[in-house]
């Protein structure tokens, strides 16, 4: 093999913690589905995060997964890049 496809590998057996909902999706084994629009909340969260300074103001129907996203998969993610 490779150098270049060792990286590969080690880059897509890590993929999932890239964003909070891969996280999320891959902790909790698929249970928690990440429809389109979590997923785009996920990355606005992310960035947000990654940028500082980011302030969200959420507003969606009940039981729609924005408050588990937020207060379990994004405080878990956060927790997952910067363990100190």
């Amino acid at each position: 093999m490779s150098v270049a496809s060792d990286v590969g590998e080690i880059l897509a057996a890590n993929n999932w913690r890239a964003f909070p909902h891969t996280l999320a999706a891959h902790c909790s084994e698929g249970r928690w589905v990440p429809y389109d629009w979590l997923k785009w909340l996920s990355l606005k969260l992310a960035e947000g995060i990654m940028h500082g300074g980011g302030r969200y103001l959420i507003s969606a129907p009940v039981r729609h997964g924005k408050s588990e996203l937020v207060s379990v998969w994004l405080p878990t993610w956060i927790l997952e890049l910067q363990p100190s």
